[in-house]
């Protein structure tokens, strides 16, 4: 299986007996940002960086923990916490397990004990046992016969616990090399890397998070990437959108006095600063559509080479970068990451990364060799940076 970063589902116990999944919160969500104002003095207290390697930020389950403790206190103390994806998992094995990425995103995870981090936990007044266990990606249980009957697959079938996204894509686009990045611009951007060990960032920019204890992945996701086209694409009325934008947008050379910021949606990584707004600087009377169309891509390819150079200071800079996300559809977009990653980049095949990497560790599941190399994946569309 795989799942999506930080999401958390609280299932709440009911007269009947048993526990109902009720509202799935997703990473974006932020009606948190008042708890996470209260909490942060705790986490730093707690120096939870150095335990959990998540900067804090109200994506992450301190803060929206609290937040659902204001909400439904008398449930708190026996309802149950995991993402989306464990919930799935325990219905259709009964196994309530979830896996390190999974865990690690939730940002209550103390990943160098390697167990869920109970001061962080009582903070909002949840204990360890109301969480899933930490198993292996690789572990698995077998399909129940409700559950096979209902998908039409065979009762006792394996299921593999699998992972979460980013690391998955990480694996899918790039195996298990240190030496090939990956790097997606979809409605947001992501940059990430591959460690054999536990790789604290010292300036406390980057997540990490296992997907075994001898492979880490390192990184960061931003708040903008293709959304920001998208808001670009409205703003001048763009008739076909985004590739309305794209095609003004490089058609012709790049004003160096035209500067955009482009922070429309706060920031995550590297900066963790939902408080910044973007910024369109040097405006002149002779600028129109086209002008401010290249200055917000040129803005998005500064965020993107801001990421990576944050990674790379953690790691090592990367000998080639692999590119995932719907950017790709542009052969020019594609081009101009490369020019401001300033390294080799190249598609992976399959482009699916994510699945791909879910793929593998069913793989490793049924006990067969790891990948060698930058693999699954082939390398396609080399691109060499301008």
């Amino acid at each position: 299986l795989s799942g999506t970063a930080s999401c958390l589902a609280p299932a709440w116990p009911e007269a009947a007996g048993g526990h109902r999944v009720g509202e799935v919160i997703l990473w974006s969500d932020s009606r948190a940002a008042a708890e996470q104002a209260e909490v942060e003095v705790t986490m730093r207290a707690l120096g939870s960086y150095q335990r959990t390697l998540c900067p804090p930020h109200v994506s992450y389950w301190p803060a929206k923990l609290r937040w659902l403790a204001a909400r439904h206190r008398p449930a708190m103390t026996s309802g149950r916490f995991a993402a989306a994806k464990d919930h799935f998992f325990e219905l259709i094995t009964g196994e309530r397990w979830t896996d390190p990425m999974t865990a690690a995103s939730t940002g209550v995870f103390d990943s160098d004990r390697w167990g869920w981090d109970a001061g962080l936990l009582a903070d909002s007044g949840v204990s360890p046992g109301q969480l899933p266990e930490v198993r292996a990606a690789t572990a698995s249980a077998p399909l129940r016969a409700p559950a096979a009957a209902e998908l039409g697959l065979p009762s006792g079938l394996p299921v593999a616990l699998g992972g979460m996204d980013g690391p998955l894509a990480q694996l899918g686009a790039a195996g298990f090399s240190s030496q090939v990045a990956t790097c997606t611009v979809g409605t947001s951007i992501a940059v990430r890397a591959m460690a054999a060990a536990r790789a604290p960032d010292p300036a406390g920019r980057l997540w990490c998070y296992p997907i075994a204890p001898d492979h880490w992945v390192v990184g960061g996701a931003g708040s903008n990437g293709g959304n920001v086209l998208d808001w670009v694409a409205r703003l001048t009325g763009a008739r076909d959108g985004v590739k309305d934008v794209l095609r003004t947008a490089l058609a012709g050379p790049a004003d160096p006095s035209l500067i955009f910021l482009p922070y429309l949606n706060g920031e995550r990584s590297p900066l963790w600063r939902d408080d910044l707004r973007g910024a369109l600087v040097g405006l002149a009377s002779h600028h129109g559509p086209p002008d401010v169309a290249r200055a917000a891509l040129d803005g998005v390819a500064g965020a993107v080479q801001e990421l990576a150079a944050a990674v790379a200071a953690c790691v090592g800079p990367p000998a080639e970068v692999r590119l995932t996300g719907g950017f790709l559809a542009d052969d020019g977009w594609a081009q101009l990451v490369t020019d401001a990653l300033g390294v080799a980049t190249a598609v992976p095949d399959p482009v699916e990364a994510t699945a791909t990497g879910a793929a593998v560790l069913g793989w490793l599941a049924l006990g067969r060799p790891a990948p060698s190399g930058p693999r699954p994946a082939r390398a396609t569309e080399p691109r060499s940076p301008d």
